[in-house]
């Protein structure tokens, strides 16, 4: 008689001793047996085929800061891009009718939108307010590309071909907040200029002397910041002389936008060679295979 504990011992020693070893054939890949169920039957076949007629325009746009989708009614109206660059702004009109939004707010954040100086309170005493200058009606969309960790295509299907064309990248988009730079810029230029009218009426002699001082450290600076940045200049400047180029923007159930998908179709004719084998496949997606 056996005991139960002994009994499982000897059965599990027994299959260890066992001498198997599978064989591999480097030009078949076995299928899973529960891929053979009904339940997972292949349903369709489809031939692909790949088209570059607009992987050069084609971008996958993120919004992380955005929990929904865009609504009819607040869904950008304004675009533009800088194609060598890879930049792209798109603006989100506020409503103005809309309880939580502030006039005041939006008149004071508007002095980021022009050039025109900031008055000081004296200044404002005694000149009239411009009711002209633009207030903040919109929210900017500042795009960032990253780079690309995967290669992303989009696709279409038309009876029994998948038409695949790929993205030329991917864009992270997030509220810009330039208006606030340049107000900050535009609150330090003020508070110069009026330090250098207070120390004019008091000393003159020394404004004339703070002023050499200031332009001397400048120059110090800026020659060590070159010498030190020179490459990350450059770009930057090739990015700022890139012109913008206006967009037309049109949602996906317009006409245009319908249109456009003809060109995501590609020639049914040319056929795609396969040359590669199933352990080129699992080489690349997992450790490579040895024929032990």
């Amino acid at each position: 008689m056996v005991e139960g504990d002994e009994f499982h011992e000897m059965e599990v020693e027994e299959v260890i001793s066992e001498d198997y070893t599978p064989e591999f054939d480097r030009n078949h890949m076995d299928i899973d047996e529960d891929l053979e169920n009904e339940e997972n039957e292949v349903l369709a076949e489809y031939k692909v085929l790949i088209t570059q007629q607009l992987s050069n325009c084609l971008y996958q746009l993120q919004f992380p800061t955005r929990l929904h989708k865009f609504s009819n009614e607040f869904e950008p109206k304004v675009g533009r891009i800088k194609p060598t660059s890879k930049q792209l702004e798109l603006e989100v009109p506020f409503t103005d009718n809309n309880e939580h939004y502030d006039r005041r707010k939006g008149f004071n954040f508007g002095s980021g939108l022009h050039n025109k100086p900031m008055k000081s309170a004296t200044e404002s005493l005694f000149q009239s307010q411009d009711e002209n200058l633009p207030s903040l009606s919109s929210q900017t969309f500042v795009s960032e590309l990253i780079p690309n960790a995967a290669n992303y295509m989009i696709g279409v299907i038309n009876q029994d071909e998948l038409h695949l064309t790929p993205l030329s990248g991917t864009l992270r988009l997030s509220p810009g907040f330039q208006y606030l730079d340049k107000i900050h810029e535009k609150e330090k230029s003020l508070n110069q200029r009026v330090n250098a009218q207070e120390e004019k009426e008091n000393d003159p002699d020394k404004v004339i002397e703070s002023k050499l001082i200031q332009v001397q450290m400048k120059k110090r600076e800026e020659s060590k910041e070159e010498a030190e940045k020179a490459n990350q200049l450059k770009l930057r400047k090739q990015i700022e002389d890139e012109s913008w180029s206006n967009l037309v923007l049109f949602n996906q159930n317009t006409d245009e936008s319908i249109d456009l998908v003809d060109h995501l179709y590609g020639n049914s004719d040319s056929k795609v060679e396969c040359i590669s084998q199933p352990i080129d496949y699992l080489n690349e997606v997992g450790p490579k295979l040895t024929d032990r």
